[in-house]
């Protein structure tokens, strides 16, 4: 593909290629399902205009696809997540990131560009998700509708066994709340939900052991995991997991994003050679 000067997927371009034999050596393939983005026409740069920002989006999008189809699923996954977005230490996929990156820095001006020079490592999907979420404000009935999920309609199921499943998932969402608002969700509105809505056995056992953890919800935690063990259903797996949400919670877009990137690792990787 030839590019002209100035055209910022050249600067996408002109990143190194690994050494080395690997997929991106063997010989390319779907070239004719790529159409040639200098056929396109280039949406303009963006004015920093919340009303234009619609617009630019819907075309900026487009026009990325049309660099690699695989970029289409990671832009509607970046725009989704409301948690950052790692980069990539796949060499594929992070030269993926780097092109998006390049192709934002040319066409951002003032504080859109401001916003994305806080990224690191040129990762172009966490980039995208900050334009994003700068410029699509929350809204307060996304707030509210989140927090009548988590607080009047969750749902742990009717067994020990789905419990822990659904707890994990609840769990998971109440971290994704406190980043979409930015505040910590109320540990006792956590309690409480926990002694109204989990499966009954549980929740006897809860409420006959209240003294043992107050008002702290750690300590419940501690309570409902010292419960299943004794059903053993808390497995080594489960143990490795608490670990790392007492140092973090994994949310579920995490996962997806992970799942995502996973799946189009898988695709044809011939793909990106025809950019570069």
């Amino acid at each position: 593909m030839h590019y002209q000067q100035g055209d910022p997927a050249a600067a996408a371009a002109a990143l190194p290629v690994p050494n080395g034999p690997g997929p991106m050596d063997e010989p390319r393939r779907g070239v004719e399902n790529v159409l040639d983005v200098k056929y396109v026409d280039m949406p303009e740069k963006f004015d920093n205009s919340r009303k234009n920002w619609l617009e630019w989006r819907f075309k900026m999008h487009n026009w990325l696809s049309l660099i690699d189809p695989r970029i289409n699923e990671l832009l509607e996954v970046a725009a989704a997540s409301i948690v950052p977005i790692k980069t990539q230490t796949d060499d594929d996929m992070k030269r993926m990131q780097h092109i998006i990156f390049a192709v934002f820095s040319s066409y951002l001006q003032s504080s859109s560009l401001r916003l994305i020079q806080a990224v690191k490592a040129r990762n172009g999907s966490e980039a995208w998700r900050v334009l994003c979420k700068g410029f699509e404000p929350k809204t307060a009935q996304r707030k509210l509708s989140m927090l009548s999920h988590l607080l009047m309609n969750p749902d742990f199921g009717e067994t020990d066994e789905e419990f822990l499943v659904k707890w994990r998932q609840w769990k998971a969402d109440i971290d994704a709340y406190e980043s979409f608002v930015g505040n910590s969700f109320d540990t006792d509105l956590m309690i409480a939900v926990m002694l109204n809505f989990t499966p009954w056995e549980l929740r006897r056992h809860l409420q006959f052991n209240a003294a043992q953890y107050e008002d702290s919800y750690q300590r419940l935690e501690d309570l409902v995991i010292s419960y299943l063990q004794s059903k053993q259903l808390w497995t080594d797996l489960e143990e490795m997991h608490e670990a790392h949400d007492r140092g973090g919670h994994r949310p579920m877009e995490v996962d997806r994003i992970e799942a995502t990137v996973q799946k189009l690792k898988n695709q044809d990787p011939q793909q990106m050679e025809n950019i570069i």
